[in-house]
């Protein structure tokens, strides 16, 4: 028995503006340059990236670099990650989720995260990846 053809998935985003999404606790926003000092110092504690493709951070300008591409890689509709900041003060990066890698013609994506250490066991990248 053949299967009915199913319809295109339609678009559940277009990458237009970047999405800021809000939380009881916290505010999930766009990584731009200013944030370098703190993706860097995330990304340079072992601890935080040893389950991560590639060893930690050695410079701040592996952290420009990162931030670069995620820019480039939201505009080229491949990849969507959020810098997480507590509401209290949005200015100040403690970590980041997203979609490393989407196809949304499969359905299916690749999610990462990173949190400072300072961060863990508060319940925070469970919120943020509901969110």
């Amino acid at each position: 028995m053949a299967h009915p053809p199913t319809a295109p998935p339609t678009p559940r985003f277009d990458f237009g503006s970047f999405p800021t999404l809000r939380t009881q606790r916290l505010t999930l926003r766009e990584i731009v340059l200013a944030d370098a000092d703190a993706i860097f110092e995330i990304r340079s504690d072992y601890a935080v990236t040893r389950l991560n493709i590639g060893a930690a951070y050695e410079s701040r300008e592996q952290a420009v670099e990162l931030i670069e591409s995620m820019t480039t890689h939201y505009a080229e509709r491949g990849e969507l990650r959020w810098g997480i900041t507590l509401r209290d003060d949005e200015r100040i990066v403690v970590g980041m989720c997203g979609y490393n890698t989407w196809y949304q013609i499969d359905r299916r994506a690749s999610v990462g995260f990173d949190l400072a250490r300072a961060y863990w066991r508060r319940g925070i990248m469970r919120e943020a990846l509901d969110a």
